[in-house]
């Protein structure tokens, strides 16, 4: 499916492949969830270099919504550390020079986290801009995603008065 994507000319593709199948345990690992996004990279790869076009880039991560909210009644939602986004990271760079791409690694542009708002079918947790305190300023984890090296607005509503976030991450 990843190839026909390519074909048709996508260029952005979140690679999570986080979900278990089979008897797979569950949840999967950090080193078997970046494994399995590395073949899935190379596969894109390999499709967009018949299809041409631009260059495609990547996004990881695996702190992604169930599709139509939660099932269970929520009152909190746990953000993603920054060690847990460090080492999902590493897990995923380091699968990306097993499976031999060092070089697209630098096309990976985004991580997703779990900033601490999610819904269910009768409420939502609301955005708290002190959960996600820890990714202001983290250098650290910027300097791993090669492509985020300007800070990118994260969220923007034009009818607010409050500018989009526009410090460091």
């Amino acid at each position: 499916m990843i190839a026909e994507y390519m074909q048709a000319g996508f260029r952005k593709i979140h690679l999570d492949c986080s979900m278990s199948c089979a008897d797979d345990p569950n949840p999967l690992g950090d080193d078997e969830v970046a494994r399995r996004a590395a073949r899935l990279c190379a596969i894109a790869e390999a499709a967009w270099q018949t299809a041409g076009g631009e260059a495609p880039v990547y996004v990881i991560g695996t702190e992604v919504p169930v599709p139509g909210g939660a099932l269970e009644t929520l009152h909190y939602v746990s953000p993603t550390t920054t060690q847990a986004a460090t080492t999902t990271l590493e897990a995923h760079r380091d699968a990306w020079r097993q499976a031999g791409l060092d070089t697209v690694w630098a096309r990976v542009i985004a991580l997703v986290i779990q900033p601490g708002v999610k819904f269910d079918h009768q409420s939502v947790v609301h955005y708290r801009a002190a959960s996600a305190a820890p990714f202001a300023g983290s250098g650290h984890i910027r300097s791993l995603i090669p492509v985020a090296r300007s800070a990118i607005p994260i969220l923007s509503d034009r009818s607010s008065s409050v500018p989009p976030y526009s410090g460091d991450f």
